[in-house]
């Protein structure tokens, strides 16, 4: 009866430990290196976005894909404020470029506009698309 007994706990126990890690296995997503990613272009439009930009980029820059993988591309579509000058503080070292459409621009949907221009200069395998009141 012992053996018995022995056997079933054994058993048990191991069924029990192999349900976990394969639970564990499957909620545990396989960490890509940086080199399987592609690259992202992450383009936001803005216009007189002062209020929103700074952290529109700060939660931009603190994703966890690296940011060897992706650049963010904002454009300032005809902004009035200091939306640019923001932007400024934050090109120098990291992987982000600003595009000015000029104040004499005039399409019929400038938002369009200035999405195409910064599709035009994107490098992405993807691009993804935002705007400066998003975090």
């Amino acid at each position: 009866m012992l053996v018995f007994s022995s056997i079933l706990f054994f058993l048990t126990s191991s069924y029990c430990l192999g349900l976990f890690f394969l639970k564990h296995g499957l909620n545990t997503p396989p960490k890509a290196s940086n080199s399987n990613k592609p690259f992202l272009s992450i383009i936001v439009s803005a216009r007189n976005e002062e209020k929103n930009i700074e952290a529109c980029i700060e939660h931009l820059l603190n994703q966890d894909y690296g940011q060897t993988n992706y650049e963010i591309i904002i454009v300032d579509d005809r902004s009035e404020d200091k939306t640019a000058e923001i932007v400024r503080k934050f090109i120098s070292g990291n992987c982000l470029k600003l595009i000015r459409i000029p104040l004499e621009t005039q399409t019929v949907s400038p938002k369009k506009n200035a999405i195409a221009t910064a599709i035009k200069q994107a490098k992405g395998e993807i691009i993804i698309t935002t705007d400066a009141d998003c975090t």
